[in-house]
């Protein structure tokens, strides 16, 4: 079954004739792979024994699907090594903290506030930048 899309030409007015066929191509590629979602999102929710059938809501979900994650970046390497800072950083401040030893070596009481002070600053950073997605 073909579909069929039809743009009013008032639209593509100062479009090329390059700009219009790449239009075409990428909305092509964008219809094909909202019909792939909605077959995924049908097949999710569909019977074992019931038949295949693709409702509108289906279509909707795969839509708003495409709309919510289409932006979404992979993890950075900036963010893995932050994490990986974040963890040992931790572990390290815990390792340190030992209230008897701070009065005998400020040097150590020291270290443990810098080390403390870095993990929360690096926790507050992945908290509001939405783990690291900026």
């Amino acid at each position: 079954m073909d579909i069929n899309v039809n743009i009013d030409d008032a639209l593509l007015e100062h479009f090329s004739s390059a700009a219009k066929k790449e239009l075409s191509r990428q909305a092509t590629a964008l219809t094909h792979e909202l019909v792939e979602e909605a077959s995924r999102i049908e097949a999710g929710r569909r019977d074992e024994n019931s038949s295949s059938e693709v409702i509108q809501c289906d279509v909707t979900a795969a839509v708003l699907f495409k709309k919510v994650f289409n932006g979404q970046s992979k993890v950075t390497r900036k963010t893995k090594i932050l994490k990986v800072l974040l963890v040992v950083d931790t572990w390290f401040s815990g390792w340190l903290f030992d209230p008897s030893s701070f009065s005998a070596n400020i040097i150590l009481l020291y270290l443990f506030l810098l080390c403390l002070i870095v993990a929360v600053a690096l926790s507050v950073y992945f908290i509001f930048y939405n783990d690291g997605r900026e």
